[in-house]
């Protein structure tokens, strides 16, 4: 306990601008990770930089472990069936926090919250985008006309190298191979959005730059 309370407060006097995401990681209250302790956040930081697969329980006796892990990333296994990804955002102002939960239910759909760094305090949230927004203007006529589907799923990821948060339309991922529907050939797959430090703005040409 000492040890963890040791790496707790010596990632604490770190000014934001220098700390990684597995600072925030280990320091991060139990309201952002509510399913991870401290000390079990430590020891995955631990067996990880040890390049050791050792799961560690969390407080649903699941197995959970980090699966990747740079200076502004980190990716983490809470259990069979869902993900964890922490960033560190560029931002001018106070350094900014997302988290991304994602859950198969049946299929992966995901979530997305903020932090304020300095204090964990949470920030609004953003709004993500809807069915509609990943339907081209080009084939509305053309979709219009077929069935979309009921339920509308995301998958979220951030991509620190571009500084982009990637958003699939996982909407068909529940249909069986060769049986999808046409308007999944219709809508787009995947977009890209980058915060500005209110909102997530579209990056509209993002297919042209940074092809899937």
């Amino acid at each position: 306990m000492r040890l963890i309370g040791l790496i707790l407060a010596m990632a604490a006097l770190l000014p934001c601008s220098a700390r990684s995401v597995a600072d925030f990681f280990v320091s991060a209250p139990a309201e952002a990770v509510p399913l991870l302790t401290d000390g079990a956040r430590a020891d995955m930081l631990a067996y990880y930089r040890s390049g050791l697969s050792t799961a560690t329980n969390n407080i649903l006796e699941g197995k959970s472990r980090i699966s990747s892990l740079d200076s502004l990333s980190m990716n983490v296994s809470l259990s069979g069936a869902s993900e964890l990804q922490m960033a560190v955002l560029p931002n001018r102002g106070d350094t900014v926090i997302a988290i991304i939960e994602t859950v198969a239910s049946p299929v992966k759909d995901s979530s997305l919250r903020l932090y304020r760094a300095a204090d964990w305090q949470p920030l609004p949230d953003v709004s993500l985008p809807s069915m509609d927004d990943f339907i081209p203007r080009s084939r509305k006529k053309e979709l219009a006309a077929v069935e979309l589907p009921t339920i509308f799923f995301i998958g979220i990821e951030y991509d620190p190298a571009q500084g982009l948060f990637l958003i699939r339309n996982n909407s068909f991922d529940n249909y069986p191979s060769g049986s999808r529907p046409t308007a999944a050939d219709l809508m787009d797959p995947v977009q890209a959005y980058r915060y500005d430090g209110r909102k997530l703005v579209r990056v509209k040409d993002f297919m042209m730059k940074f092809p899937q």
